[in-house]
C-alpha cells in the first residue's frame, strides 16, 4: 500500500538505495579496513595515557620511562619507545607549503580553462578550488571531484562536462607526476629492507601503468572524437534519437575540456605548474619528517608525498582516515623506522591533521562568501548540462 498522498513511483523511489548513502557507506569499510591496517599495531595506551611536556619550542609526550623531557629534547637520552617528541616551530614552515599548494592548484586550471576560451575570475576559481578541495579530502570514493564542475557551472559558464574534462585531466597529470616522482627517488633510496621497499615499487609501477594507459585513452578519444560521434549517431537512432543527441552533446562539451591537449604552449604551463606543486609539496613533508627528527634523507620526504597521493586517487574512506596513515609511514619503513612507534604515529596524525585543517578553513570560508550552501556541495551528483 502506498502511504499518503504517494504514489506507487514515489514509495519506490524511498525504497530505492541512494547511491550517495551506498558510496559513504562503502567509503566507511573502507576506511574501517585502513584504520585497522594502519593502526593495529599503534601503541595508543603509552600516547594517550602520559602527560604532554612543553620544553621551549619543543613538545615532548608519551611514555618516557627514566628520561627527562629536557634530556630527550637536547638529545642527551635516547627517545624511549613509547615516547615522542617534535619541534612546534619546525611545523610552521609546512603551514606556508599547504597555502602555497592550495594557490598553485587553483592556477593551474587558468590555462586548461583559457584554452576553451573561458576567462574566470580567480576569485571564482579560488573559492571553488577551496570549497572542492575539502570535498575530495573528505568525501568517500572520490565523490569531492564532483563539486568543482558542479560549483564552476554554479558560478559561471563554464559546463559540467568541460570541467570534468579537466578533472580528467589533471588526475591523469597529478599521477604520472607523483609515479615518475617516487620511481626517481626510489632509485637513490636504500634497499635493505627488500620487502617495504618492494611493495613501494610495485606499487609505483602499477599506479604508473594505469595512469600511461589513462592519457593514452583520453588522447585516442580526443583525436578520434568525430568517428566515436558517428558511431553514437548510428547506435541511437529510431526512437532513441533524443537520448543519442543528449549523449554526444555531453561527449561534446567533455572533448572541448580537451583543448588543452594539442596546445603544446598551455600543456607545458599546466605541466610546469603540476611539477612546481608536487615539489613544494614533497619539501613541505619533509620538514615535517624533520620537526619530527627522523634520521633520514630528503628523499623520504617525498616519497611520502608520492606514496600518499598515490594512495588517496584509489577509492578512499571519508576524510581519508587509514589509508593516508597507512600510505604515509610506508616510505619510512625502508629506512627500517616501524611505523608502529609512538614517534611514528603522532608524526602521522600531526601531518594528516595539518591537511585537514587547513583544507576545512580554506573550505569553510570560501563556502561563506560564495552563494553556495553547504547542502548543494554534499549533495553533487554526476550530471552534466
Amino acid at each position: 500500500m502506498c502511504g499518503p498522498g504517494q504514489t506507487r513511483n514515489e514509495q519506490t523511489e524511498l525504497l530505492r538505495p541512494h547511491p550517495i548513502l551506498a558510496r559513504w557507506i562503502v567509503g566507511a569499510a573502507l576506511g574501517a579496513l585502513f584504520i585497522w591496517l594502519a593502526t593495529r599495531d599503534w601503541p595508543w595506551a603509552l600516547i594517550l595515557g602520559a602527560p604532554l611536556h612543553f620544553e621551549g619550542k619543543h613538545i615532548v609526550g608519551g611514555k618516557l620511562g627514566t628520561a627527562s623531557p629536557s634530556s630527550i629534547v637536547s638529545g642527551r637520552s635516547a627517545l624511549p619507545e613509547g615516547a615522542w617528541h617534535c619541534d612546534l616551530v619546525g611545523m610552521i614552515p609546512y603551514l606556508f607549503t599547504l597555502v602555497a599548494i592550495h594557490f598553485l592548484r587553483v592556477i593551474r586550471w587558468i590555462p586548461l580553462l583559457r584554452a576553451m576560451d573561458h576567462e574566470v575570475p580567480f576569485k571564482i576559481l579560488n573559492a571553488t578550488g577551496g570549497i572542492s578541495f575539502a570535498a575530495i579530502f573528505l568525501f568517500p570514493l572520490r565523490l569531492g571531484e564532483l563539486a568543482r564542475p558542479a560549483l564552476l557551472a554554479k558560478l559561471s559558464e563554464v559546463k559540467v562536462s568541460e570541467s570534468m574534462a579537466l578533472v580528467v585531466v589533471e588526475r591523469i597529470f597529478d599521477g604520472l607526476a607523483v609515479t615518475l616522482m617516487l620511481a626517481a627517488v626510489l632509485l637513490w633510496m636504500p634497499m635493505d629492507h627488500a620487502e617495504a621497499y618492494f611493495r613501494i615499487q610495485t606499487g609505483a609501477t602499477i599506479a604508473f601503468i594505469f595512469f600511461s594507459v589513462g592519457l593514452g585513452g583520453i588522447v585516442l578519444s580526443y583525436f578520434f572524437r568525430e568517428r566515436m560521434d558517428a558511431t553514437l549517431e548510428l547506435v541511437f537512432r529510431g526512437r532513441f534519437q533524443s537520448i543519442g543527441q543528449k549523449v554526444r552533446g555531453i561527449l561534446g562539451r567533455f572533448y572541448r575540456g580537451l583543448a588543452c591537449l594539442p596546445n603544446l604552449k598551455v600543456m607545458l604551463i599546466f605541466t610546469g605548474l603540476t611539477l612546481v606543486y608536487w615539489l613544494i609539496n614533497g619539501w613541505g613533508h619533509y620538514t615535517m619528517v624533520r620537526a619530527f627528527g627522523f634520521s633520514v634523507d630528503p628523499l623520504v620526504g617525498f616519497a611520502m608525498m608520492a606514496s600518499v597521493a598515490i594512495g588517496m586517487m584509489i577509492p578512499n574512506s571519508p576524510a581519508n582516515v587509514g589509508t593516508f596513515w597507512y600510505f604515509l609511514l610506508l616510505p619510512l619503513q625502508i629506512y627500517g623506522i616501524s611505523d608502529s612507534t609512538a614517534q611514528a604515529v603522532v608524526f602521522a596524525l600531526f601531518l594528516w591533521a595539518s591537511q585537514m585543517g587547513q583544507m576545512v578553513i580554506f573550505g569553510l570560508y570560501f563556502l561563506g562568501k560564495t552563494p553556495i550552501s553547504l547542502r548543494e556541495v554534499t549533495t553533487t551528483r554526476e550530471h552534466s548540462q
